[in-house]
């Protein structure tokens, strides 16, 4: 599964992944400190997943309770918040939303 299309991903039918093709075409190639910048919180937090970023995961909960007077510490709570857990290896088909 490509970055972009993780990352744009809304849902999933069996293992055809649904994503949001407006938000990948106007948002697919930024990074996760640029998408946090835009408050983009959920794409942010997926980028960093897939690209494995410790650093901009640190930013993200940094800049998302300070803007969401929240109290988050740990990925795996993000992980929920978020309702992402990993970057799926089943996926063999996306379909544009």
């Amino acid at each position: 599964m490509k970055r972009e299309d993780f990352v744009f991903t809304v849902g999933f039918q069996g293992n055809t992944a649904v994503v949001d093709k407006r938000a990948k075409r106007k948002y697919g190639k930024l990074t996760s400190e640029k998408l946090i910048e835009m408050g983009l919180y959920r794409a942010a937090f997926c980028a960093a997943l897939y690209d494995g970023d410790d650093a901009a995961m640190r930013k993200l909960i940094e800049s998302y309770n300070a803007t969401h007077d929240a109290s988050y510490e740990t990925v795996a709570q993000l992980k929920r918040l978020f309702g992402v857990d990993s970057v799926p290896e089943n996926v063999s088909r996306v379909r544009p939303l």
